[in-house]
């Protein structure tokens, strides 16, 4: 789009091309989009939009394989939450089933020794 356009504009002139710096600049780009990012601003510099950055243009790989770790970490460490919260949400509900349980066993628990009660409590005599 031509906001994203924009912001990668910005960012490219802002970081001088360092691509790591664009990636988190620019809101709501991944890793994944750093190809597609690349080509749009090789677009740009090719039609005289920005000029090249020497960052940018002699970028070496280590540091697109760095970057790639970074993100392949991230990810990893938010599956790792995500999983522990999920974990936890299933935890309440089971504390709610555990509750909503010990509740219904009270209730009959209350039931039952008022029928006791009734039966073998003492009947008031009668006078005579």
């Amino acid at each position: 789009s031509g906001e994203e356009r924009d912001a990668v504009k910005e960012a490219y002139v802002k970081y001088k091309g360092d691509m790591g710096k664009i990636l988190n600049d620019v809101i709501g780009v991944t890793y994944e989009d750093e190809e597609r990012l690349r080509g749009m601003i090789n677009d740009m510099i090719e039609s005289g939009e920005v000029k090249a950055f020497r960052c940018f243009v002699s970028e070496p790989e280590k540091r697109k394989a760095k970057r790639r770790k970074a993100a392949e970490r991230e990810a990893e460490e938010a599956e790792k939450v995500l999983k522990e919260v999920q974990k936890n949400e299933g935890a309440k509900d089971l504390v709610s089933l555990i509750q909503s349980r010990q509740q219904r066993n009270l209730a009959s628990l209350d039931q039952f020794c008022d029928s006791l009660a009734v039966k073998y409590g003492k009947k008031p005599r009668k006078t005579k």
